[in-house]
């Protein structure tokens, strides 16, 4: 009578899958979306095996076919987040710390040579110092269980600002005894002068 049950279906998948049996739990999972494709426990239960065995290739086939789709939360933990960048890409005017977050502590790497990201690129442990000029930066997360979120990239020009003028205390003229004069200047300027 529980041939066809789903309930049965699924807590036999899942005593397989507990058991380490996961050809029998894939094969039973396998047979409760046969019998209702919309079953979000069995496709979950199927991204978990995919995950534990490191197989990729199929666990990016299911995130595929079920993340649009009214059945998504349950593909949606598997799912490896893109990178976030701090400040957003821009024109900027002074010394910026770019940092890369993700939300699930996914480890993150990135380029600075346009080239797309890898295992093999920069690993992320600390802000990125912005030279003057145009810098890129290529940046991807990749989940311990091989799954790569999309690259982002962002686009950063920096373009220190010009300092104000110092102001001089004395105008300019002729003076007849002799004058102290002061030159002041916005903080972190240095002052240079001739005479």
């Amino acid at each position: 009578e529980g041939a066809n049950n789903l309930d049965v279906l699924e807590y036999k998948a899942d005593s397989y899958a507990k058991l380490n049996n996961y050809d029998s739990a894939l094969a039973t999972y396998n047979r409760v979306l046969q019998i209702d494709p919309n079953y979000g426990k069995a496709v979950a239960g199927i991204c978990e095996i995919y995950k534990q065995r490191r197989n990729v290739t199929e666990l990016r086939a299911m995130i595929d076919k079920y993340r649009n789709t009214n059945i998504a939360s349950f593909v949606e933990p598997y799912i490896t987040k893109s990178p976030v960048f701090s400040p957003e890409q821009g024109t900027l005017e002074e010394d910026t710390n770019v940092t890369i977050t993700s939300d699930s502590n996914t480890p993150i790497y990135y380029t600075l040579d346009g080239s797309e990201p890898d295992t093999n690129s920069n690993l992320y442990t600390k802000a990125i110092k912005l030279e003057e000029g145009t810098t890129q930066i290529k940046a991807i997360c990749i989940s311990d269980y091989g799954i790569k979120s999309n690259v982002v990239t962002a686009t950063y020009s920096l373009k220190f600002k010009e300092p104000e003028a110092p102001n001089i205390s004395l105008a300019s003229g002729v003076y007849i005894t002799g004058q102290t004069l002061n030159i002041t200047a916005d903080p972190g300027t240095t002052i240079y002068y001739t005479i």
